[in-house]
């Protein structure tokens, strides 16, 4: 189930970018948690793009690695924005589109189908956007895609516990 109703899918939407702001900021110059460990920004993106739709969330996944390097300097440039902007990017689109073009939106816990897959998807793009760039450049002074996946570790695992409950809680509370 996607939010059809459009005013609630934009407000829905910008929060989600807000909360891609703030939680990052909070957590990592607030309390000094590097975001490779909570992986802050995914939370909301995923959301979105579960609750939101595929465009939405994918607008979402991109926008938030830009503001967040513009406002706070993280990601860093290089080579970490572009390698987060088209892992966010792909969490926010594959979240949508499976909750609104297959029937695990519709399925009561699908949310414990597509959140998995969606979490993949983008951890493929993260592969694909860290080997393109080491491609081109040569060396790169980033998290190699296994070094990343063991770091976040702690953030894929609050992600597999708080997503889905907020989902379900969403989907029942919020009229479509």
């Amino acid at each position: 189930m996607v939010i059809k109703n459009k005013t609630q899918r934009l407000t829905l939407a910008g929060f989600f970018v807000a909360l891609g702001i703030i939680l990052p900021f909070a957590l990592g110059h607030g309390m000094g948690i590097p975001g490779t460990l909570l992986l802050p920004m995914h939370l909301p993106v995923l959301l979105c793009g579960f609750l939101c739709g595929p465009t939405y969330g994918l607008l979402c996944g991109m926008i938030l690695p830009i503001l967040n390097c513009l406002m706070t300097g993280m990601p860093a440039p290089f080579p970490m924005l572009p390698i987060m902007f088209f892992e966010l990017a792909l969490y926010g689109l594959v979240s949508g589109l499976l909750f609104s073009k297959t029937p695990l939106g519709n399925l009561k816990y699908g949310i414990y189908i597509a959140l998995p897959i969606a979490m993949l998807c983008g951890r493929l793009a993260y592969a694909a956007a860290f080997y393109s760039i080491l491609l081109a450049v040569g060396e790169l002074k980033a998290l190699t895609v296994g070094a990343a996946i063991i770091a976040g570790l702690p953030g894929i695992l609050i992600q597999l516990l708080i997503i889905p409950p907020i989902v379900l809680m969403l989907k029942r509370n919020i009229k479509a």
